[in-house]
C-alpha cells in the first residue's frame, strides 16, 4: 500500500465566513470590519444605526408614527439579514464557499467544516448549535436553561437582562469543546479533515485493478496552537455577545421603567381621548405636574351601588386632566372652572359644565384632576384630591390606533 500526507491550511488561520456572520448578527457592518472591509461595513453600520434611532423615535417619541416605525422596523430586519449574506460574500470570494454552505454543513463527505456554523446556530438559540455537532447533553441543557428563562421573563421582567449571559456562555462553551474535540458527520467516529492519504483500489475502492490511487481526507484533530486560537475568538465573540445582547435586552427593560403604553377604558376623556385609544404615558422621575397635563394615576375609590363613592383594596389605573396643583384654589360656578380666581379657557370640553363647586383650597402635594367630558366623568368633583404621589406619569401622545396618532399636549 502506497501512501502520502499532503498538508493543508489550518481554517482557524483565515478569516472565517461564518465567524463574520456571527459578528454581523450583532450588528450590521461588524462582519465586515473583521474581513477587513472598512468601507463596506460603516455604510452597513451607518443604515443600520440610522433606522435603529428612526424607529426609536417613531415608536416613542411625542411626534413619532407607529406606521412609520413599523415601516423602518421591517426595513431594518431585512437591512439585517442582508448585512449578514454580505458579509460572507466578502470572506468567501475567490474561495470554494458560497452562501450555500447551510448544506454543505450537512453533507458527510464535506471535509472540512466551519465550527463558527454551530456557534452561529447557538447564537439564533441557544443550544442548537449543540444538537447540530451532535452534543446531545449540552444541546439539552443549553435548550432547557433557555425556556426556563424565558419561563421566568413573564414572572420577573428584569430576568431578560440575563438572556445575554446565557447566549455568551453557550458560544464560548460550544467554541471551546469544538476546537478541541470537533463536530462528526453522522456514522463517522474521526475528528475534523486536516490531512489526507492515498488509498488504492486494493484497500477496497472500486476500480478496474489498474492500481489508481485516490486521495482520500483522514480526520484529526488541529493542533493545540490552532485550539488556542479557536478559543480566543470564541472569547471575543462571547464578549461582544454579553455586551450587545444585554445592551439590547437593557434598553427593552429600561424603556418600560420610562414609558408604559395604558388603553382608555372609559368615555371620561371624550373627545380628547376615545375609548381603545392606546396613549403612552411617560413615568419619568424628574416629572413636575403642570395644569392641562392628561395624567394617568392609581386610585382606590370606586363608585358603588346607587352612585356613591365606596374604597376597593385593589387601586385601578385612572386618566383625567389636572386643573389645580397643591395650594390653588379651585372652584365652578355657572359651567366655568375657576382656579385661583380666574376662569380658565377649556375649548376641548364637549358641552358646558352642568355642576357646581364651591371654592376649596388644595392642600400642598394634593392634585385636582377632572375628566373633559365633565358631565360623565368620576373625578375630583366626585371623591376630592388625589395625592400626588399617586401619579403614574404624563401622558403625552396616542399611539394607537394610526389615524388618530397625534401629541398630548
Amino acid at each position: 500500500m502506497q501512501s502520502i500526507s499532503t498538508s493543508r491550511s489550518s481554517p482557524s488561520s483565515l478569516p472565517s465566513p461564518w465567524y463574520a456572520v456571527n459578528l454581523s448578527l450583532l450588528f450590521p457592518g461588524v462582519g465586515h470590519f473583521y474581513g477587513g472591509q472598512i468601507g463596506r461595513g460603516l455604510l452597513w453600520f451607518g443604515l443600520g444605526l440610522s433606522l435603529l434611532l428612526v424607529t426609536i423615535w417613531a415608536f416613542l417619541g411625542v411626534n413619532g408614527n407607529v406606521q412609520v416605525g413599523a415601516g423602518c422596523l421591517g426595513m431594518g430586519i431585512v437591512l439585517w439579514v442582508f448585512s449578514v449574506i454580505d458579509a460572507y460574500s466578502c470572506l468567501s470570494q475567490g474561495s470554494t464557499q458560497t452562501f450555500r454552505s447551510f448544506a454543505a454543513q450537512e453533507r458527510q463527505d464535506e471535509t472540512v467544516k466551519d465550527l463558527w456554523f454551530s456557534v452561529f446556530l447557538s447564537q439564533l438559540l441557544p443550544g442548537l448549535g449543540h444538537f447540530h455537532a451532535r452534543r446531545l447533553v449540552a444541546g439539552a441543557v443549553f435548550l432547557g436553561l433557555t425556556l426556563l428563562w424565558l419561563s421566568a421573563v413573564t414572572l420577573f421582567r428584569s430576568v431578560l437582562l440575563a438572556m445575554g449571559l446565557l447566549w455568551a456562555i453557550a458560544c464560548i462553551q460550544l467554541a471551546w469543546q469544538l476546537s478541541f474535540q470537533p463536530a462528526q458527520p453522522a456514522g463517522r467516529t474521526e475528528p475534523v479533515a486536516m490531512t489526507s492519504r492515498v488509498r488504492s483500489d486494493a484497500e477496497g475502492l472500486e476500480g478496474d485493478g489498474s492500481g489508481i490511487k485516490m486521495i482520500v481526507p483522514l480526520q484529526v484533530s488541529p493542533a493545540p496552537a490552532v485550539a488556542q486560537g479557536i478559543v480566543r475568538k470564541g472569547l471575543v465573540l462571547a464578549t461582544l455577545i454579553l455586551l450587545s445582547r444585554s445592551l439590547m435586552l437593557g434598553s427593552v427593560v429600561l424603556a418600560e421603567q420610562w414609558v408604559e403604553p395604558f388603553a382608555v377604558p372609559s368615555e371620561s376623556m371624550v373627545p380628547t381621548l376615545q375609548v381603545g385609544d392606546r396613549i403612552l404615558v411617560s413615568k419619568s422621575a424628574n416629572y413636575r405636574p403642570e395644569r392641562g397635563d392628561i395624567v394617568v394615576f392609581r386610585s382606590h375609590y370606586a363608585i358603588g351601588e346607587g352612585g356613591t363613592v365606596t374604597e376597593s383594596e385593589e387601586s385601578n389605573f385612572f386618566v383625567k386632566r389636572l386643573v389645580a396643583l397643591g395650594g390653588d384654589q379651585v372652584e365652578i360656578v355657572q359651567g366655568q372652572l375657576l382656579v385661583n380666581g380666574q376662569a380658565q379657557v377649556e375649548d376641548y370640553l364637549p358641552e358646558p359644565i352642568r355642576y357646581e363647586l364651591a371654592p376649596q383650597w388644595l392642600p400642598l402635594g394634593e392634585l385636582f384632576v377632572l375628566g373633559d367630558n365633565r358631565n360623565f366623568s368620576f373625578d375630583s368633583h366626585v371623591w376630592g384630591t388625589l395625592p400626588a404621589e399617586d401619579v403614574v406619569g404624563h401622558a403625552y401622545r396616542i399611539s394607537w390606533p394610526p389615524e388618530r396618532n397625534q401629541p398630548l399636549f
